[in-house]
Formats: structure tokens, C-alpha cells, sequence
């Protein structure tokens, strides 16, 4: 199963929070985990497997995964948070 791709126009800093939301009857997250894929240009890596966050993503302490059931309704939240770096210019 996949989902639509989405845009998210940001500005620096910003946290945002995706969610995945599905309905199935005897869904087992153990049998069917639920992945977020992050592509960026020809590169694609996973960024977690069920509710761990795989490396490189889990070293940043940036993001969360939760998932709620309530059969048949299912969802999968991957959240994003923000930081804002401050450069300090030169003269």
C-alpha cells in the first residue's frame, strides 16, 4: 500500500507531523509494518522500521513515530521536529 505523495512548503525551524491513516479488518502491524521512505532527488532511504527510527534519522533526535489502532481504523504519525540554527555573520 502506498500513499499519495504530499508537499509541505516550510520555513526553517518548523516542526511538522505526517500522518498515514488506513482502514483494515485484522490488521497485524507485526506481519505488515507500516515504513516512511524518505526520497530526495535519485536517493531513498527508510526512515524507520515500525516504531524504531532507523540511522541516519534517529542520531538527530528530531523524530518521533507513533501508531494508534482502532480497528478497522489504523494510523501511523511520523513526526519532524524543528531546529533553528543561528549563523552569526562575519565581518
Amino acid at each position: 500500500m502506498l500513499n499519495e505523495g504530499q508537499v509541505h512548503v516550510m520555513n526553517s525551524g518548523e516542526s511538522l507531523t505526517l500522518e498515514c491513516g488506513f482502514r483494515a479488518e485484522g490488521y497485524n502491524l507485526f506481519d505488515y509494518p507500516v515504513l516512511w521512505r524518505k526520497v530526495q532527488k535519485d536517493e531513498e532511504m527508510q526512515v524507520n522500521i515500525m516504531g524504531n527510527i532507523n540511522e541516519p534519522f534517529v542520531s538527530t533526535n528530531r523524530f518521533e513515530v507513533a501508531f494508534s489502532s482502532s480497528p478497522p481504523k489504523h494510523k501511523l504519525e511520523l513526526s519532524i521536529l524543528g531546529i533553528f540554527i543561528q549563523t552569526i555573520a562575519s565581518h
